[in-house]
C-alpha cells in the first residue's frame, strides 16, 4: 500500500477487442498490416492506382457493358440475372451462358421482326400488328416449331380446303376425228 493516491486512480481504458479489430502495434494478415493483405506501397502485380506501364489517365479504360462487348442490342447482365434466378440454391451459371442466350433471342427476334416487316408490307401498311405476327411465324417452318403459342389479336393462318375449290372443266383429249379419216 502506497499513500500516494495511486489505489483509487482509475486504470487506463483497455480498447475493445473483437473480431477485426486491432492496435496499433499488433499486425494481423487480415486487415492487412506487415505482414500481409494486398494494399500499401507493395510493388506486387495487384490492380493497384499505380500499376501499370502507363499510370495515370493515359492506362484508365471507360467502362464497357457485356452487351457492348459482345456487340449485342439485349441485356446480357439481365439475362445473366434471370438465368441465376431460375436455378436451385448449388447451382452455377457461366458467364459465357447469358452472352449466348442473349445473342440467340436478338437473332430470333430480328428474324420475327424481318419477316412480319415484309408481312406488313405486303398489306400496304407501316405497323406491325399481331396479324403480321402470326403470318410471318406461321409462314416460316423453322419458327413454327420454336413458337408453338397462340397470339392473340393475330387471327387464323389463311388455307382453303382442296374440296372446296372450284373445279375446272377439263378439255378431253380424244377429238373427233378428221372428215377424211372416217371413210
Amino acid at each position: 500500500m502506497s499513500y500516494t493516491g495511486e489505489e483509487n486512480a482509475p486504470a487506463p481504458p483497455m480498447p475493445m477487442m473483437g473480431p477485426g479489430s486491432a492496435t496499433a502495434d499488433q499486425t494481423s494478415v487480415v486487415s492487412g498490416g506487415k505482414l500481409g493483405g494486398k494494399g500499401g506501397k507493395g510493388k506486387g502485380k495487384g490492380k493497384g492506382k499505380r500499376g501499370g506501364k502507363t499510370g495515370g489517365k493515359a492506362g484508365k479504360r471507360e467502362r464497357m457493358s457485356r452487351s457492348a462487348r459482345a456487340d449485342l442490342n439485349f441485356p446480357v447482365g439481365r439475362i445473366h440475372s434471370r438465368l441465376k434466378d431460375g436455378l436451385f440454391r448449388k447451382q452455377r451459371c457461366g458467364a459465357s451462358a447469358a452472352v449466348y442466350c442473349a445473342a440467340l433471342l436478338e437473332y430470333l427476334t430480328s428474324e420475327v421482326i424481318e419477316l412480319a416487316g415484309a408481312a406488313a408490307k405486303q398489306q400496304k401498311t407501316e405497323r406491325i400488328k399481331p396479324r403480321h405476327l402470326l403470318l410471318a411465324i406461321r409462314g416460316d417452318q423453322e419458327l413454327n416449331k420454336v413458337v408453338s403459342a397462340t397470339i392473340a389479336g393475330g387471327g387464323v393462318v389463311p388455307n382453303l380446303h382442296k374440296a372446296l375449290l372450284k373445279k375446272s372443266k377439263k378439255k378431253s383429249s380424244k377429238r373427233a376425228a378428221p372428215i377424211a379419216e372416217r371413210k
